[in-house]
């Protein structure tokens, strides 16, 4: 009897050290794909525009960001964050770091609807996936957002498992992750919300009230920001480039939380089968293991891209793929699920094997990716630094501007404001001020010099070339001016004139 005891007790210590070095070797293996090419890999004008808004006053960053689109929290933790170094590794480090904690919770949450097996499937799955490393290395507030929604589910998933009695410490930990998803994204309510399809399952009066606590103090808590939400909202309405989402929008949505856009049409369509057999896969399962637990992460995975899909043909259209980043985690931890299931026979093993090959084909083409919209900014700054400091450069607009900025900044250098009302026109006055750059009005106001750099995109010109038109700006210049040399870093074209 005792041997059995001990034989058991070794299995049990076996077991459970065998599953701590899996999440040990699986977060290892996160945090490499996290760290490869961070130093390197370009910038966009996202983040530029989060470094240049962030690097200003918590009163600045309020105007700022009151002018924009989004809430401020995540500019006020960069904004400390770049108190110690203002490094891009060490930037992007913020993100990693957000991602990671994410991708524990990922774990418990897995852990304690299902079972350890299901859960580190989930976290593998999350860690490897290339729009999770995307947010882990871009300068925005999803990776910030994501957290906030997860952890806030976490809370609600300990408050549902004491369903009779009153659990101080997880309303307050609730509280705390809904405002950090409510204060880092204007459409972090959705996920917040979609917890709400629990009364579905669990009618009991205390849950429900918890429920309403939680949410009637995030509510209240949000108020201060609240109020910004109308002028935010009309902004999106005037002067914002999404479109109502048709059948291509819901298929480059799957393909970008789940791999990598743009890729190769070959490989575009390897993995697109792979995603959309995977679904196939997990919608069998689920119909043949109905199960309330099932159920209740089905509903979470398609309450906020239904919600925000039927929104996009009411109002200006939100139906982005970015926002659906809490939808990926739901779908991760069901398809761990399948293939724990599964796991003995190939149907598990091929279809975990399809989706890391998903990773291993999309990966290579996120590592690499140095066009529009992250162009070669870096090698721009540089080639700009060699000129002498009093030479005028003009940027064509400011996603180019901010981006060659950030990596070097230089005086004596400008860019032209988008045209009012245009899809393009994003940046507010308010904004510019808080980031300490004005756009300029136009060209004409650089004619009186001897001679300027002007600085555009070749897929801008490209643009205007196919509707047989030249750019304006090149065609006044060059009128103006003589052109001694087109320089081309990456796909950014560099125009240099003097006086004829």
């Amino acid at each position: 009897m005792v041997g059995k005891e001990s034989s058991h007790r070794y299995y049990q210590l076996v077991k459970n050290n065998n599953k701590k070095i899996f999440i040990f070797f699986i977060f290892l293996i996160g945090i490499i794909l996290r760290f490869i090419f961070i130093g390197s890999r370009e910038i966009a004008y996202d983040d530029a525009f989060s470094y240049f808004l962030a690097r200003s006053s918590f009163k600045d960053i309020i105007t700022g960001t009151a002018a924009d689109t989004m809430p401020p929290l995540y500019y006020f933790l960069l904004h400390l964050w770049m108190k110690i170094s203002e490094n891009l590794v060490f930037l992007r480090l913020l993100n990693i770091s957000l991602n990671l904690i994410t991708a524990w919770f990922v774990f418990a949450i897995a852990k304690e609807i299902f079972n350890a097996s299901s859960a580190l499937i989930a976290t593998f799955l999350f860690l490897i996936s290339p729009f999770q490393i995307y947010h882990s290395q871009e300068l925005r507030m999803y990776a910030l957002l994501l957290l906030g929604q997860v952890g806030y589910f976490y809370a609600f998933l300990k408050i549902f498992q004491s369903p009779n009695k009153q659990n101080n410490f997880w309303i307050a930990v609730g509280v705390l992750f809904g405002l950090i998803a409510m204060y880092s994204h204007n459409l972090g309510i959705i996920g917040l919300i979609s917890v709400n399809v629990i009364l579905l399952f669990k009618r009991n009066k205390i849950i429900l009230k918890n429920l309403f606590l939680v949410q009637f103090f995030i509510l209240i808590l949000s108020i201060p920001w609240l109020f910004f939400l109308p002028q935010q909202i009309e902004k999106v309405q005037t002067a914002f480039w999404t479109h109502t989402p048709g059948v291509i929008d819901i298929i480059q949505a799957l393909l970008s939380l789940f791999a990598f856009l743009p890729m190769s049409m070959l490989f575009t369509g390897v993995v697109l089968v792979i995603i959309v057999q995977s679904f196939v896969f997990l919608s069998m399962f689920i119909f043949k293991n109905i199960s309330e637990k099932c159920l209740l992460i089905v509903f979470l995975l398609i309450f906020p891209p239904t919600i925000l899909f039927i929104l996009s043909f009411i109002v200006k259209p939100v139906f982005v793929p970015r926002i659906f980043i809490l939808s990926s985690v739901w779908f991760f931890i069901l398809f761990s699920v399948f293939i724990e299931k599964n796991i003995r026979n190939y149907s598990g093993k091929i279809n975990l094997g399809l989706f890391i090959l998903v990773s291993v084909i999309s990966l290579p083409f996120y590592y690499q990716f140095n066009t529009f919209p992250r162009s070669s900014f870096s090698e721009l700054a540089n080639s700009l630094e060699l000129l002498s400091p009093e030479m005028v450069v003009v940027h064509d607009n400011k996603l180019s501007f901010f981006p060659t900025m950030a990596h070097e900044e230089r005086d004596n250098t400008y860019y032209l404001q988008d045209q009012a009302g245009s899809p393009n026109d994003t940046l507010a006055y308010d904004s510019q001020l808080a980031m300490g750059y004005i756009a300029s009005e136009n060209i004409g106001q650089f004619l009186e010099l001897d001679r300027l750099v002007f600085v555009v995109f070749q897929k801008t010109l490209d643009e205007y070339f196919q509707n047989n038109l030249n750019h304006p700006v090149v065609e006044v210049l060059r009128n103006e001016y003589k052109e001694i040399e087109k320089l081309y870093v990456g796909d950014i074209v560099v125009f240099r004139f003097e006086e004829k």
